[in-house]
């Protein structure tokens, strides 16, 4: 039985084991294989890129290209595609194409109906046609057309002062409301621009105290040591992260030799970093922008996480977190 039980331990002991190992291995694989990537650009008349990145030999590829009009995204994982975005942008047309003519019938069916119902009532309006035509041409239509016209003569020749009066009275009633209701959205306007005023007023103010802890906050020594702290990093980061090769040519120019020569001198800034290997060629006449330009790097994910850990570890980025939170409540 003792013999049994040690033998089950053992068998459980070994799937830990393995499994530990397994956990290990992915995990120093993670963090230890480079991720690579390169790319490539050219500008003639039209913009060209290609970019390609890929770890663990090619296990996770990814490539985008742009050849100045639609830029396209592929994933493939153990060379199986994932992702790719000309599939998609292929499904969302058909999907549209469908729902138009969906839309086309829809639109097509009551267009029908009412051919159909005009063609079932037109007899029906002929008919009716008729027997206005026939009324209208029997004699006491007319007789009674004849005495209504004697009618009103009547009337208007017995009451043409009241008429008169009546008509000069609602003419002033309307001048009168016209002034009021005037008058009114005046008072109304002048509220408005009132409050409004009062609002902008308010606002100014909540933005000028919002201002004032902001600067406060970008002003203590604390959080000047914090900024330089995260600063620092990222240098590091984009350090790591740059590319390793850097391989070009590039003719420009912006049309204007003093904007150009600004750039020039701009560019001479990182003349350290791709002087060697990039060749620049200003033109101090045209407006022209022109070359090919090549990268190539890697990075492995142990440095980025170190110099997170250092930076979590840092007294001036706790401070600086610290403080953030009291200026979030602030404000």
């Amino acid at each position: 039985m003792l013999h049994i039980i040690l033998i089950v331990l053992k068998i459980i002991g070994i799937i830990i084991a393995s499994l530990l190992g397994v956990a290990l291995l992915l995990g120093g694989l993670i963090l230890f294989v480079p991720i690579r990537y390169r790319a490539k650009a050219k500008k003639t008349e039209e913009l060209s890129v290609h970019f390609v990145g890929s770890w663990l030999l090619h296990f996770f590829h990814l490539s985008v290209h742009y050849d100045g009009k639609v830029p396209v995204m592929k994933l493939r994982i153990s060379g199986i595609p994932i992702f790719d975005s000309t599939k998609e942008k292929k499904e969302k047309k058909e999907k549209r194409q469908k729902i138009k003519r969906k839309k086309e019938k829809k639109e097509q069916k009551p267009a029908q109906e009412e051919i159909i119902q005009v063609m079932e009532l037109k007899p029906e309006k002929q008919d009716d046609l008729v027997k206005e035509k026939v009324n209208d041409e029997t004699p006491q239509n007319s007789f009674q057309g004849i005495e209504e016209d004697k009618i009103e003569k009547t009337i208007k020749q017995e009451m043409p002062d009241r008429e008169q009066e009546v008509s000069l009275w609602q003419k002033i009633k309307q001048i009168v409301l016209i002034i009021k209701r005037y008058i009114l959205k005046f008072f109304e306007l002048f509220r408005q621009m009132k409050k409004t005023i009062k609002n902008f007023r308010e606002t100014c103010w909540k933005i000028w105290q919002k201002w004032i802890c902001i600067k406060e906050f970008i002003q203590q020594e604390e959080n000047k040591k914090g900024f330089s702290s995260v600063f620092g990093s990222l240098i590091q980061i984009l350090k790591k992260i740059g590319p390793v090769v850097v391989k070009g040519k590039v003719h420009f120019g912006t049309g204007d030799p003093c904007s150009t020569g600004q750039a020039l001198g701009v560019l001479g800034v990182c003349y350290g970093w791709f002087g060697r290997q990039v060749e620049i060629e200003p033109d101090f006449e045209h407006e022209i922008l022109e070359g090919e330009l090549f990268i190539k790097g890697r990075f492995q994910v142990i440095s980025l996480l170190i110099i997170g850990i250092k930076l979590l570890k840092d007294e001036g980025f706790k401070n600086l977190r610290m403080n953030f939170g009291k200026l979030k409540e602030a404000l």
